[in-house]
């Protein structure tokens, strides 16, 4: 396979300005919390609006372009234990908005963890800007007890992923064999939802017709609101390759290609190779631990860090929506716990994650389960419920 890299030898990591601030390849903005951004620009006329995402401990900035959605000039900070203090810091990086690039002329501040609009009063002091707080249901269901994810604050309604009477049947009558059977499912941005089941329920065949891998014999899917079924099979790859990223049990990395490329590959199939997007990949790798590996290749690397690896490679094009088939299926109980915690980590950044396991043990740690037998939907323990009274961040 011949394919146009462009690979740097020294990649020269950005810094985020101040010195305070932590490395801006670091965070990881979900798409579904960038698009608030995007909508808040679209709806104000903003060429760029810039994005405050504040978790309990860190908080990252960025410039969001209304266009295209994209990311750019980001910074982060370590917030300090006092509440006062963290305060102080944000005001701080607000104040900074407008030495930021593209000048943005407006700011987007949402939350995980946190309550948001009791420290609104403060950040809008800090600019001469409009500050906007998106509503934000606070959530307390997740794993541990812990603050529920950004995701399920933010967008608590809409569904960016929908299956509506799904059928899937292979063969031919009188001896087809029925797989799917009038599945109906919303899925919608942020959440974490564990399909289970015994082998032959269709839970992987699921997977796969949701994300566009395959069609149903009958039925709908739905991206972002808008049926898939008259889309050709360009414009499902097309759409394919930027909404949805993919994890498959068995890796599926390149072996003659390194782990920064077998990153950036879906990237370089879209045309897209340079220096930013080797610079993304290693960022994306560094979330995982594993930018030290970026020049080696596949069997070099333990199951755990292969599948890692298949993890950011998922990410690169930010997607709206993950989707894990198994990915612990050929791991060891350590990896298999160390990529469940970081699609559990990408969760809670906002990310979209549909994770399909044998494992009962993983299965019952997801805030939404949805458990299959014989094709049908058996049960549902349906998104995430809100509540009340969470303080402006939850210490752990």
């Amino acid at each position: 396979m011949s394919l146009p890299v462009s690979v740097p030898d020294e990649p020269e990591m950005a810094l985020a300005r101040g010195a305070a601030l932590a490395s801006a390849n670091a965070p990881i903005f979900a798409s579904s919390i960038a698009a608030l951004a995007q909508a808040v620009g679209k709806a104000t006329n903003y060429a760029h609006t810039a994005l405050l995402y504040v978790e309990p401990h860190t908080a990252t900035l960025a410039v969001v372009n209304t266009a295209d959605g994209s990311v750019a000039d980001v910074r982060r900070r370590f917030l300090p234990e006092d509440d006062d203090e963290a305060v102080a810091e944000l005001v701080e990086m607000v104040t900074g908005v407008a030495e930021m690039e593209a000048h943005p002329e407006g700011v987007v501040v949402v939350g995980s963890g946190v309550d948001v609009p009791l420290i609104k009063p403060a950040l809008e002091a800090g600019t001469s800007l409009p500050v906007s707080v998106p509503e934000q249901p606070k959530v307390v269901l997740a794993r541990d007890a812990a603050p529920a994810s950004a995701n399920a604050q933010l967008l608590n309604a809409t569904a960016f992923l929908e299956a509506r009477n799904l059928c899937k049947s292979f063969g031919r009558w009188p001896t087809e064999t029925p797989i799917l059977k009038n599945i109906d499912l919303r899925i919608s941005p942020g959440e974490f939802v564990a399909l289970i089941g015994p082998s032959g329920s269709g839970k992987s065949t699921l997977l796969s017709i949701l994300g566009l891998l395959e069609p149903p014999t009958s039925g709908d899917v739905l991206i972002n609101q808008k049926s898939v079924a008259r889309l050709s099979r360009q414009q499902l790859a097309r759409l394919r390759g930027r909404a949805i990223g993919y994890v498959f049990q068995s890796f599926n990395l390149l072996a003659g290609l390194s782990v920064a490329e077998n990153v950036m590959l879906p990237g370089l199939l879209a045309g897209e190779s340079g220096r930013a997007q080797y610079d993304w990949a290693i960022a994306l790798l560094d979330q995982f631990g594993l930018a030290a590996l970026a020049k080696r290749v596949p069997a070099e690397l333990s199951g755990g860090e292969q599948q890692r690896v298949a993890i950011a490679r998922a990410l690169f094009m930010r997607p709206a929506v993950i989707l894990a088939d198994e990915p612990t299926g050929n791991l060891d109980t350590i990896n298999g716990r160390k990529v469940i915690d970081a699609l559990y980590n990408l969760n809670s950044a906002g990310q979209t994650i549909v994770l399909v396991t044998h494992d009962r043990s993983i299965a019952d740690e997801a805030p939404r389960l949805v458990s299959l037998l014989d094709g049908r939907i058996e049960t549902d323990s349906g998104p995430i419920q809100v509540t009340s009274g969470v303080a402006w961040r939850a210490h752990n």
